[in-house]
């Protein structure tokens, strides 16, 4: 028996590696049927497929760089695709064109969650929503006997969670997850839809924290981001070295910030989590990036 393992995923030009895990689903929308009070069922069919793949990533300055970091990006044209890299009983990888490819027609690919740590790497997951031409062709298809990328192998970048500021002000956090809150609707078609949008955004920012005093300044209901923006800052760590020069960060200049419960064990320091609501201002993103060029 042959057995496969992930592999790295590829958009137009842009190879992303690094990659952690990655989930297909056809998200089949099947029938069982009986009826005329029969004990068994006697009938079973799919009568419509929305297949979905999602990814995650350490190489998050890419992504957010070639797949979009508010609004994802389109699949088109069969442009994006992935494989399941095949291995050698009593050796490592295949070499050549021994592995399944899969080609993706059209759909996009949104960004979903970015988590970081203070004592572990950033991670970035991705979630594709695939689309057919017509309605009838299947927007992905998995082909066996091709080569793996000429770029293939393992993450040539790294991130971690670095400074924290709200209105202005540093919060020593131990873990951040951004939300990037993109809401998909699909339509059209028979077998499979021909048509995806984003119907709504609504980001959020969770840091957790040990500084529960944080509630004599947020209160119990929160309060407004002010003037001072609140940023978020994820430092990139050199290739066998510590923090780099060069990180990425992300910005939110209006909505509401409030403090989640508070809570903690014997023997342990209470903790605590700030949530962040973004809004829209009428001129800059709602999540505003830096340092992604």
């Amino acid at each position: 028996m042959d057995a496969y393992m992930i592999s790295s995923v590829l958009h137009v030009s842009t190879l992303i590696k690094g990659i952690q895990s990655y989930n297909f689903d056809p998200a089949l929308q099947s029938i069982l049927l009986s009826g005329s009070g029969a004990v068994d069922p006697t009938f079973a069919g799919v009568v419509r497929a929305e297949p979905k793949f999602t990814f995650s990533s350490v190489e998050i300055k890419k992504c957010l760089a070639n797949l979009g970091a508010n609004n994802g990006i389109a699949v088109n044209g069969t442009n994006m695709s992935f494989w399941m890299q095949k291995t050698v009983s009593g050796g490592l990888r295949a070499s050549g064109a021994n592995h399944i490819r899969a080609d993706i027609a059209a759909g996009i690919v949104v960004p979903q969650t970015l988590r970081a740590t203070l004592v572990g790497e950033a991670v970035l997951e991705y979630l594709v929503t695939m689309i057919s031409a017509d309605g009838m062709t299947a927007p992905v298809m998995f082909t066996s006997g091709f080569d793996l990328h000429a770029s293939e192998g393992g993450a040539d970048q790294a991130y971690t969670l670095g400074q924290v500021q709200l209105n202005g002000t540093n919060v020593d956090a131990f873990e951040v997850v951004v939300n990037f809150g993109l809401s998909l609707l699909t339509s059209g078609g028979r077998a499979y839809p021909t048509h995806v949008f984003i119907n709504r955004r609504r980001p959020s920012i969770v840091i957790n924290t040990y500084e529960v005093d944080l509630i004599t300044t947020l209160g119990l209901t929160g309060t407004a981001q002010t003037e001072s923006d609140s940023v978020i800052q994820f430092d990139n760590i050199e290739d066998g070295g510590g923090r780099g020069s060069s990180p990425i960060a992300v910005s939110v200049d209006a909505g509401r910030l409030a403090l989640q419960p508070i809570s903690g064990n014997d023997g342990e320091r209470l903790g605590t989590s700030i949530l962040i609501t973004p809004t829209y201002d009428g001129s800059n993103d709602i999540l505003a990036w830096s340092g992604l060029t």
